[in-house]
This record gives structure tokens, C-alpha cells and sequence, in this order.
């Protein structure tokens, strides 16, 4: 558990569904949060090529940055990426993620979490199917 703004690092295994739930401790209110997240190269913004989603699939594109599916549930925030994105990351691809928290009642914003990313490299691919 997480009280607020921790440092924590995520492997991502190419080809494979990502998923990291992070729960807050029962003094962390979650009443009028929402979240957003993102993985990018570094945190200047730096070109890459990786996972874009556009019209509902996922394709390999320049991107700067790329979203994580976020949903809540109690104290917990869980994070995703599907295979099929996942396997737009290249093979020992690294850089950094964060997750960024926006209280709506006083518009106040933390982030809560950051940390690097590792992705790790598949033999099995998603096209393999």
C-alpha cells in the first residue's frame, strides 16, 4: 500500500497483457478522483517509436507518450495495457511511467506514483494467433 507519491518500477513482457493494481491506504480518500497515466521514453517528451491506439486498435507509430487504461475500485487503482499494445514496444525497450491524480472538488492535482519501465522480450507473438 501507498500513502501518496512513491517511486515504483514496472516490467512490461512484450506480447503479454500488462496489468498493476496499486492500493492506497484507508487514509487516502478517493471520493471526486480521477487518474490518468502514461509511459513515455523519458520525461522530455522524446519521440519513439511504440504502441499507438487509434480507432480502437493498436498499431507500431512515432509517439511521445502512451496511455494506460485506468480503472478504480475502493482504494485501488489498477493500470493496463493489452497484449496487443504491448507488442508495439521494441525489444529492450526502456523508459518511465507516472501516474498523475486530479482531485475534481478542490482541482487540485499529485502524482502519485512514478517510476522506470523495462520491457522485456517475447519469442511468442501476439500474431502468432
Amino acid at each position: 500500500m501507498i500513502t501518496a507519491e512513491a517511486y515504483q518500477d514496472i516490467q512490461i513482457l512484450q506480447d503479454s497483457d500488462f496489468k498493476n493494481t496499486v492500493s492506497f491506504d484507508s487514509t487516502h480518500s478517493m471520493t471526486n478522483k480521477t487518474f490518468k497515466g502514461y509511459i513515455a521514453k523519458d520525461y522530455s517528451g522524446t519521440a519513439f517509436t511504440g504502441p499507438k491506439l487509434d480507432s480502437n486498435t493498436w498499431s507500431s507509430a512515432s509517439v511521445t507518450r502512451v496511455p494506460l487504461t485506468i480503472t478504480t475500485s475502493g482504494n485501488s487503482v489498477t493500470l493496463t495495457l493489452p497484449a496487443e499494445a504491448t507488442t508495439f514496444f521494441q525489444d529492450g525497450w526502456e523508459g518511465v511511467w507516472d501516474l498523475l491524480e486530479k482531485d475534481t472538488d478542490e482541482v487540485s492535482y499529485a502524482r502519485q506514483l512514478q517510476g522506470d519501465v523495462v520491457v522485456s522480450n517475447s519469442i511468442s507473438k501476439v500474431g502468432d494467433f
